[in-house]
């Protein structure tokens, strides 16, 4: 039985032979930069499409329900540039533009994965890439868990056993309009340039990439790009808004638009707008350029550097750069039981997008304009392994230790939670804070005197660490006794005071109070 996926296949074997001839007589295929015959409007309020398609000949191709963006399809022939500028200055419009190319900065670049049978999850773990940016140690106090991160991308493996357990629901593919966002391949070099579907595997490795920086978070599936790792504008426009809609707090585009596009930043105006942060690769060219969407406001612009901190040739750069992240011969997931190496802006990204699924584990409430200035204070810096680049890497080198330690809250918290080596103690200061203590006690101590809650002989585990910290409790109690850890910032050490309890009644520590 031919099932739909391989309906596909032969359907694009046959547009491809239409392509060809197409060619050979002269008839326009589609280009580089936009989608032929195709352009994108947004309506003011009110407005209607109907008079619009009237008024220049076009007729609607799709509108996502919720918005006012439309696709519109032209006239064999129409000259797009004249009916664009026409239609910008429509007062039912608010912009008109085409729709323009989206691909992968490998695909412009030309670079391939390169797999490695001799890899496997341990090798995959301890890679140069993740020990640059201190992935093991931040995983002692965050690990990103069930953050949700959209792959905006050209689908994943869903057979990858690296994945079982870590979809989020909702993924959809806007390529081939269902809900399965599987990367596929035809064989067949649809785009013409001489290589054949050398978009597969890109949003798995892109996806591989995310779990080693969070291994906890959830990832999302956005299919906007085929097999070629091209797509459109108005795709990824889609693609944004599917995954802020089902509960996206971070999207990951490895991605760039051959031009810039209203569309798509109104996408991510929306998303930013609802606290959503937005991870986007700078590009490949080698070039002071920021590939669009990398060149919108508030985004986290991600830059490639080889482990050491150096930048890598093909990254772009420049000023509005957010952070540096690794980005040569990653190591991640390719296909459904194996791993390649690939280098690219694409791989830098999602350190910093797995980076921001950490601080949000921690900080759920940040938006994304928080977040990135996150990233930027915990950053490392690497100026001086780049002189020729000052100010043109970001902050830095991409720290996801900093990220999972850095205080973000105004108030304190304690966190304690089982790990195979016994407990773990994190605590989290109020930031600005300039001294704090933490404490633990044993619930059979307290009592309540009428005036004042006793409570009884502590023991100081922290006092006045300068960042959120985490280790093992140096002496957990015997199984069965019920204990607290009790937190206070701003008061000195020696004072044995901590706060009021529910009844306004002081909490007053005996003895073992940090200082005393």
């Amino acid at each position: 039985m031919i099932v739909l996926k391989e309906w596909r296949q032969i359907l694009a074997r046959a547009a491809l032979f239409l392509a060809v001839t197409l060619l050979s007589i002269g008839m326009p295929v589609a280009s580089d930069d936009f989608m032929d015959d195709q352009v994108v409007v947004g309506l003011v309020p009110g407005a209607s499409i109907d008079a619009v398609n009237q008024r220049y000949g076009t007729h609607t191709l799709e509108h996502p329900p919720g918005n006012l963006d439309y696709l519109l399809g032209t006239q064999p022939g129409q000259n797009i540039d004249a009916l664009i500028q026409q239609m910008s200055t429509d007062p039912d419009t608010d912009y008109a533009e085409k729709n323009h190319t989206s691909e992968t900065a490998e695909g412009i670049q030309g670079t391939l994965p390169a797999v490695d049978r001799s890899a496997n999850l341990d090798t995959y773990q301890a890679q140069p890439s993740a020990a640059a940016v201190h992935a093991d140690p931040a995983h002692a106090f965050a690990t990103g868990d069930t953050v949700i991160v959209a792959v905006v991308d050209e689908g994943l493996d869903p057979a990858n056993p690296q994945f079982v357990g870590r979809f989020a629901p909702g993924g959809f593919d806007f390529v081939d309009g269902d809900a399965l966002p599987w990367e596929t391949r035809n064989g067949i070099d649809d785009d013409l340039d001489g290589q054949t579907d050398e978009g597969y595997g890109h949003g798995t490795h892109v996806a591989g990439i995310i779990l080693l920086a969070a291994p906890t978070a959830a990832i999302l599936p956005i299919r906007v790009l085929d097999d070629e790792g091209r797509g459109s504008s108005f795709r990824v426009a889609e693609g944004i808004r599917h995954a802020v809609a089902h509960g996206a707090r971070v999207i990951n585009l490895s991605l760039a638009v051959r031009k810039k596009s209203n569309l798509i930043g109104k996408a991510i105006r929306e998303a930013q707008n609802l606290g959503v942060s937005v991870v986007v690769a700078v590009g490949n060219r080698g070039l002071e350029l920021m590939e669009h969407p990398s060149d919108e406001s508030d985004v986290i612009a991600v830059s490639a550097t080889d482990p050491a901190g150096v930048k890598v040739p093909f990254s772009n750069y420049g000023g509005s750069v957010t952070v540096s992240a690794p980005g040569s011969d990653v190591l991640s997931f390719y296909g459904s039981d194996t791993y390649a190496r690939w280098g690219g802006t694409s791989m830098a990204a999602p350190f910093a997008s797995g980076g921001a699924a950490l601080l949000l584990e921690r900080y759920p409430t940040l938006d994304g304009r928080q977040v990135a200035a996150k990233v930027r204070q915990t950053a490392t810096d690497i100026s001086g392994l780049n002189p020729s680049y000052a100010g043109k890497l970001g902050a830095g080198l991409l720290n996801l230790e900093g990220l999972a330690t850095v205080a973000a809250a105004t108030t304190e918290s304690v966190k304690v939670r089982q790990v195979p080596t016994g407990t773990v103690v994190s605590w989290q200061v109020a930031e600005g804070a300039s001294s704090y203590d933490l404490v633990r006690g044993n619930v059979g101590s307290l009592s309540d005197t009428g005036t004042q809650v006793q409570l009884g002989p502590v023991v100081c585990l922290a006092n006045d660490t300068p960042s959120l910290a985490g280790a093992p409790d140096p002496d957990i109690p015997s199984p069965g006794q019920a204990f607290f850890y009790l937190m206070r910032t701003g008061s000195p050490s020696g004072s044995s005071s901590y706060g009021n309890s529910s009844t306004l009644h002081a909490r007053v520590a005996s003895s073992g109070d940090c200082g005393l």
